[in-house]
């Protein structure tokens, strides 16, 4: 049931005070979205009319007007002509799909994104060596069965390859290792779509996969922390070495007279 504009209002307003004047966009989106998160902001809810929120947050309307912009951009609000400001249905597709645009125009922020991952990822598996619980251990030994007869149904594969990497970095009990498995988990799922549509990195994975589960399973962080490693490298670089494979081929076809 969608809330009444006034009701949004109060939820906005629950911060202990209004915000500086001189408070730039980004805080004001940073307020929105931690309403959203909490869950007092609700998928197609209605939030108030420009001049309630101003006045609600404390801001000039020209930086509420660039947040709100900023988060229809990001597909987090639906701004509608004559009918005001909602939030969107948070569609994970609809989120991703700038990030997905942003990624495809630059290709070295990829390049960038792989290197922070196994930067990252490596040093969370290191340490989840120590920690995985029993009950972990059968998420991971389950995720690597059903992978196998996943590899030709890319579908499956992903939502498989994407539990496998959550349940190690969740059992890493630190909360500031967690919120750092936040911002990378968007992100993680954007290179993920890109990789997981290639037959051959789809196998190298679970492969891959084999060799971190017994690494884990062994508790050897030194081992878990290496293979997460080589299997984010291996995997971006394989990506790569097709892509330049492709993109020759092309070019020689190109090249050949009708």
């Amino acid at each position: 049931m969608r809330r009444k504009a006034g009701e949004a209002a109060a939820v906005l307003g629950d911060s202990p005070g209004p915000l500086a004047r001189e408070v730039i966009a980004e805080q004001v989106v940073d307020l929105i979205l931690s309403r959203i998160r909490s869950g007092e902001l609700v998928p197609g809810q209605k939030l108030p009319t420009e001049r309630e929120l101003a006045a609600t947050l404390g801001v000039g309307r020209p930086s509420l007007r660039e947040a709100l912009r900023a988060l229809a951009i990001l597909r987090v609000l639906d701004i509608r002509q004559g009918e005001g400001v909602f939030v969107s249905q948070l569609l994970p597709d609809q989120l991703l799909e700038p990030l997905n645009f942003f990624l495809s125009l630059n290709e070295h922020s990829m390049d960038q994104l792989f290197e922070a991952r196994m930067v990252y990822e490596s040093g969370i598996t290191g340490i989840a060596a120590r920690t995985l619980d029993s009950e972990k251990l059968k998420v991971l030994k389950g995720c690597i069965e059903e992978g196998e007869d996943a590899i030709d149904d890319p579908p499956r594969f992903l939502e498989l390859d994407v539990t496998f990497h959550q349940t190690i970095t969740s059992a890493v009990d630190n909360p500031f290792l967690a919120k750092t498995a936040d911002a990378f988990r968007a992100l993680t799922i954007a290179s993920r779509n890109l990789t997981v549509t290639v037959p051959q990195i789809r196998r190298r994975s679970h492969e891959d996969h084999e060799r971190i589960f017994e690494a884990l399973l062994y508790r050897d962080e030194e081992a878990a922390a290496k293979a997460m490693a080589e299997h984010l490298r291996g995997v971006w670089r394989e990506y790569r070495r097709l892509q330049r494979l492709a993109g020759e081929q092309q070019g020689a076809a190109g090249g050949v007279a009708p």
